[in-house]
């Protein structure tokens, strides 16, 4: 792997810790549902929270999967935010094509780094 993946794939790994670190004690101080997203705009921020509270990790059926996505992308379709609209694309076209874990590992992570480029915060 060269040096570049290397440090790609720790930066992804990170994220997704990160993430992973955020579901666990709960996420978001506010869900959203009232206005208060952190100042992300509506529809990323469901889309990140329904990632969040999904999990989306190794282990999950293809029907999990499937259902995350879903949920995920509905979200995000709404969303004026691209980077996490497409990664919702993604992540969706992953999950619907049966992906093994590496390739739903590799679209789950990139979505959640989206969201943190884009104002997610893990510090909750």
């Amino acid at each position: 792997m060269s040096r570049h993946r290397q440090r790609r794939a720790a930066a992804v790994t990170a994220a997704a810790a990160a993430l992973l670190a955020l579901a666990a004690c709960g996420g978001e101080a506010d869900g959203g549902d009232d206005g208060n997203t952190n100042g992300m705009e509506q529809a990323a921020y469901r889309a990140c929270r329904a990632y969040v509270d999904g999990v989306a990790g190794v282990g999950m059926t293809a029907a999990e999967r499937a259902d995350l996505a879903e949920s995920v992308h509905s979200a995000a379709s709404g969303s004026g935010v691209a980077p996490i609209r497409d990664a919702a694309d993604v992540l969706a076209r992953t999950a619907a094509s049966g992906a093994d874990d590496d390739e739903w590992e590799m679209a789950a992570d990139a979505f959640g780094v989206a969201c943190i480029e884009n104002g997610w915060s893990t510090t909750g």
